[in-house]
Parts: C-alpha cells; structure tokens; sequence
C-alpha cells in the first residue's frame, strides 16, 4: 500500500496558499528520504509516497494531486517505458522525472514524450526542487498552455530563431517557456565546447554546467522567475528597462574569463513571454585594459599629488623665510606690513596646493572649504578676534581658476582687516561666492569707513595689492566692481578657466 505523509495539516489549503500535493514514485530509500527532507520544512507541499508504479497507477484517483514526480530507476522496470505508461494513465498531469548523470538521457527522452522536465540526481538541492515543482506547475496551467499547444509551429518557431541567432558574434542561447534549449549559436559552442546537437531540448539547468560545472540558475533564468539567490553567483546584476545586465568571472575551456552577459525576454507575436535569450560576450581582454588604464590614472593621481604636496611643502619654507626677516624689520612698518602681505599670498597659494593633495579628486578645489581655512589663517595673521561672515555655494573649481581666485580674496579681505577699522574700530567683513548657471559671482564687503573717494581702484600706481587685483581679474577673464556707498564692497563675477594643455 502506498505511505501518505501529511505534514501540513489542510489538504487543500494553508495560510490562504494553495497547497501542491505530490505523488512521488520511488523505490529508493535514500532517495525518497533526500527529497522528503528536501520537502519537510516547506509549507506549501503535501507529498504523497507510492513505492511502485503499479501503486501509483492503481490506488490513486487523479483529483488527489496535482503533480508527479517519477524515479526512472525503480527496480523491475524500464524508465521509459514505464514513464509512458504513467503518462497514458494520468495524461493531464504534469510530470517530473528523476534519473541519473549515467541515464541522462532517457530524463531527455521523457521530456520528448511529454515529461514537463526531468532532474538528476547529485545535481539539485532543495531550491531548485522548489522552483521545478512550482515552474512546472505554472507551465501545465490553462492558461500557459495556450501559448504553446500548437506544437508543429512552435517547432517551425524556434527553428527560424536558431537560424537568425546562429550567425550572431555573440555567443547567444535560448530557452522556451519549459526552461529547454531551444537554440545554441556557434559563438557558444566556441566559447563552452559543447556542440549544438548535445545541448538541444536539454532542460534541468544543463546550460549552466559549462559555465558554472553544475546544473543551477544562471541570468536566463531571472527573466521568467527572479530570485535573490542567483545573484551571489555574478559580480554584479543590474536591469536596463527588460533586460538584465551581469558580469561573471568563470573557468572556461582551461582559463579564467570574465563574461559580460545580457538577457531579455522572448516573446511572441501577441506579446507574451514564451521564454528567453541570453548573450555572452568574453570581456577578459577589455577588463584587462581598463585595469591598466585605471591603474596609470592612479599612479599620475599619486605623482600629481606628490608635486602638489611638494609645490605646497615649497611654499610653506618661503612663508617660513618670510616670517623670519619680519623679526628683523619690526621697527619699519612699512616694511613689515610688505613682508606679512606677501606671506599671506603664499599662504593663500599653499593652501590651494595642500587641499589638492589631501583631497580624493584633484581635478577640483572645494572653495567653500578653501574660502573659511583662507580667511581664518587671515584674520588669525592680523590678529583680528571677529568671526568673518561666509556665504558660500559648495563650488568646486580647477586649479587655474583657484589660484588667481585664492590671491584676489587673499588681498580685499588682507585690505579691510588693515583699513576699514582704524583706532580699533570694529565691524564685520563679508564674503559671498554664489553660481549662476556657469557664471560666478564672488562679493567681499566691510561697513569700514570706505573706499577713499579721490582714488581710482583701477589705476593706483603706488598700491601693488590693488594692481595686483585688476590683473589677477584680468587673467580670469572677469569684471570688478566697486561700490563705496556704504563701506566698501568689491563685485567680482567670473567664469571657470578652461583647461589649457600646457606644452
């Protein structure tokens, strides 16, 4: 008598799911065990046990399950011949039949003779167990089967798309809606060694061993059914509208490789998914050159930090020198007010180069950061206590632009902290940089005592600061402005210097 385990209480129905009841045929006490553990912590399968086919074919009305699983290897009796009597018993039953590495090809034949698919044994676990019983049972429904009962044109089909992918560069598969190789091109076979004729109708994830050395879902298979799982096996899996996108690094004819890999749905003339394709293109050489390009970008990054580091290193030591002759002119302000200013230019140069090496991207200067390190050292150079007024966009400009930029700021904020507050006065000192479009504005203003109203700020011969400004707006190509109507506020508006390729 056959052995019934229910396991899972309701016979039709668990937790509002359907339940799939199986009827697995099968002499084979370790195989039975493996695949009712297999089955064991679901909850959504009843499986019932019939230890011989005459079992299966006589105690069993067809409405007590919904699907079979059939050992081929059940003593006594030829696997395909007995498949084709279950088959003639229980035609409206979708079967699955089991077989091994040795016999493989008698679970190909079954699927030939109406078999939904075929599994062999070693070379599935539980999740592609699950997802056979779940895909046939989707496959066999009204509804699925629609799409495919006309066989003689579905054969005129899928030979007219063998012939369309044969000739393609790509190596390029197909698989129907039963997960069966129904097209395998000339760049695959190239590329896997396996032939055309050894691949065709084969089902169970058999596209897979050449490339992975064992039966599994690869990328094809995510198009019909997707699952998370599949996904530790590639370097990457993204979608691009219909399509899904992966690379994968593979041991193939004796070699490692990595494979870029595209797959899509196939559909039919009313737009239904009947199953899908997937090209495979060997990228190793690619991968390889963009490594070595990646690396060169790397090491002149490196190189143009170093110079950086040493231009900026450079620049501190004439700081330094200049810090030291201010000892030996404290007694002539003049000339100790020259040698601070010019310190403070090549601290304002230093600090661009310093921000450069430090930074992750040294195609840009962060001028926000820039601008409060430049005025803090400012402020702190002129011992001066207040706390500047910064409005800035986060702006990121090249170093031809942030050098000219750096000493113009270095200057009008150097000439309020000397003059807009004499006798102690205080007050407060401003600077703006705003983006408008590709156009930039930068706006430094104090509510000193102003601009003296008998100078020309664009023709004083005797200021160096003040020449220096108008030329350094110059070589930015930009304009200045000055208003005076209440303190005094410098209107600069500029754009990015573009890149000159230096010979």
């Amino acid at each position: 008598m056959a052995v019934v385990f229910e396991y899972l209480g309701d016979f039709y129905l668990l937790n509002n799911n359907p339940l799939i009841r199986i009827l697995l045929i099968g002499n084979n006490v370790s195989r039975v065990n493996l695949i009712v553990e297999m089955l064991n912590d679901q909850d959504k399968f009843k499986l019932i046990i019939a230890k011989t086919l005459a079992e299966s074919l006589n105690y069993f009305a067809e409405n007590e399950f919904d699907i079979i699983i059939f050992d081929l290897q059940l003593p006594h009796e030829d696997g395909l011949e007995s498949f084709s009597i279950l088959y003639e018993k229980y035609p409206d039953k979708p079967i699955i039949t089991l077989t091994t590495d040795f016999d493989e090809h008698i679970g190909q034949q079954t699927v030939e003779h109406g078999a939904e698919d075929y599994l062999v044994h070693g070379e599935f676990n539980d999740k592609i167990l699950i997802r056979t019983i779940k895909n046939t049972i989707t496959r066999s429904s009204p509804r699925f089967k629609s799409k495919y009962y006309n066989v003689k044109l579905l054969k005129e089909y899928e030979q007219g798309l063998s012939e369309i992918i044969e000739f393609l560069p790509d190596a390029t598969f197909v698989i129907d809606g039963f997960s069966r190789v129904i097209a395998w091109n000339r760049a695959i076979e190239e590329m896997s060694g396996v032939k055309a004729d050894e691949m065709l109708g084969k089902g169970n994830y058999a596209y897979a061993v050449p490339f992975f050395n064992k039966r599994k879902p690869v990328l094809i298979d995510l198009v019909l059914n997707y699952d998370k799982e599949v996904e530790k096996d590639y370097d990457f899996i993204r979608r691009d509208g219909n399509a899904l996108l992966a690379e994968v690094n593979v041991y193939l004819m004796g070699d490692y490789h990595i494979l870029g890999i595209k797959a899509v749905p196939l559909y039919d003339n009313n737009y239904n998914i009947t199953g899908a394709i997937e090209s495979i293109r060997d990228i190793t050489e690619a991968k390889k050159a963009q490594e070595k390009i990646t690396k060169a970008l790397e090491e002149k990054n490196i190189l143009l930090k170093e110079i950086h580091h040493r231009v900026k290193n450079n620049l501190q030591i004439i700081s330094s020198l200049l810090s030291l002759q201010e000892v030996y002119v404290q007694e002539n302000a003049k000339a100790l007010s020259v040698l601070k200013e010019s310190r403070n230019r090549v601290l304002s140069m230093a600090t661009i180069h310093e921000m450069l090496y430090q930074s992750e991207d040294i195609s840009g200067i962060n001028f926000s950061n820039y601008i409060e390190r430049l005025t803090t050292t400012l402020f702190h150079s002129y011992h001066n206590t207040n706390i500047p007024k910064i409005n800035v966009d986060q702006i990121y400009l090249n170093i031809d632009t942030s050098i000219p930029l750096g000493l113009i700021i270095s200057e009008l904020v150097s000439n309020s902290l000397k003059y807009a507050f004499p006798d102690d006065k205080t007050g407060d000192i401003s600077v703006y940089l705003h983006s408008h479009d590709e156009e930039y504005e930068l706006v430094i203003s104090d509510d000193g005592i102003g601009f003296p109203e008998n100078l020309d700020f664009r023709n004083v011969e005797s200021t160096l600061g003040l020449k220096l400004i108008n030329s350094l707006v110059n070589q930015l190509d930009g304009s200045i402005e000055l208003d005076s109507s209440h303190g005094t506020k410098y209107t600069i508006r500029f754009k990015e210097l573009k890149y000159l390729e230096r010979i």
